[in-house]
């Protein structure tokens, strides 16, 4: 965003006066979500530009471009995520999701959000497990446990000392 304020002769600035709040935040979050600086040139250069002059006085239109962003969060952006996930069904009742334009929808998108909240976060701790298992073995053959980690492997699994 501080090369759309020097765009528009602006003081430096990521929040420049002549870029509309929510697309600037929009930007600002996909920016730094990007992994290295070629992605980042590659992606949103091209869009700076048009970003310049995109501030209204309008509250109506401030309020419609934050709904835009709700909406593609949840309708396009978070199915994505849950099906590289393997969560497809999940997925599919976000993006099933009538489009979000005011309160009342997005607050009738809680249940399917919520819903694929927590298999996402039951995946990632079934992910963890998983992985956690994978290792333990290797490291565990790798040097003899100390009486400290005998310990906590039986109180944290109960019973067992495995």
């Amino acid at each position: 965003m501080e090369w759309v304020a020097f765009l528009a002769r602006e003081p430096h600035s990521d929040a420049p006066a002549c870029a509309c709040p929510t697309i600037a935040a929009f930007m600002r979050s996909w920016n730094d979500a990007l992994p290295d600086d070629a992605t980042r040139t590659r992606l949103l250069a091209p869009l700076l530009p048009l970003i310049v002059g995109t501030r209204s006085a309008s509250d109506k239109v401030l309020v419609r471009r934050s709904y835009l962003a709700i909406d593609w969060s949840i309708r396009t952006s978070t199915p994505a995520w849950l099906r590289c996930a393997g969560l497809t069904e999940h997925a599919n009742a976000m993006a099933d999701l009538p489009e979000i334009v005011d309160m009342a929808i997005l607050k009738s998108a809680h249940k399917s959000s919520a819903a694929a909240r927590a298999a996402a976060g039951a995946a990632a701790s079934a992910a963890a497990g998983a992985a956690a298992s994978d290792v333990t073995p290797r490291v565990t053959r790798s040097r003899p446990p100390s009486r400290s980690s005998r310990h906590l492997r039986r109180t944290s699994c109960g019973a067992c000392a495995h």
